[in-house]
């Protein structure tokens, strides 16, 4: 499965594996997963065509990155996109 996350740091997110989940309250949360995008294509051509084509919420976060990975089981915690546990990056768009 292929996710989108905006990040200046992919690698360094790859490796840690969490997101955190900022409420307005001061009750952050940590999550067992990164925050993104599911995107619907079945191979890495189609998957930077779905980035390309479509405007994202978070895009001014930092550059799009395709990510292999699985929804995480704490996906619903996620009330803007989507959380999944990623397992290797596959393109750093520009």
């Amino acid at each position: 499965m292929y996710f989108l996350r905006f990040t200046n740091t992919p690698y360094e997110d790859l490796e840690r594996g969490t997101s955190i989940h900022a409420s307005d309250d001061g009750n952050h949360q940590i999550l067992d997963g990164l925050c993104g995008y599911y995107l619907e294509s079945d191979n890495l051509e189609d998957a930077i065509d779905e980035v390309k084509n479509q405007e994202w919420q978070f895009s001014f976060v930092g550059k799009p990155v395709i990510f292999e990975g699985k929804v995480s089981s704490e996906d619903n915690l996620v009330p803007d996109g989507d959380l999944f546990y990623p397992y290797k990056i596959v393109k750093i768009l520009e």
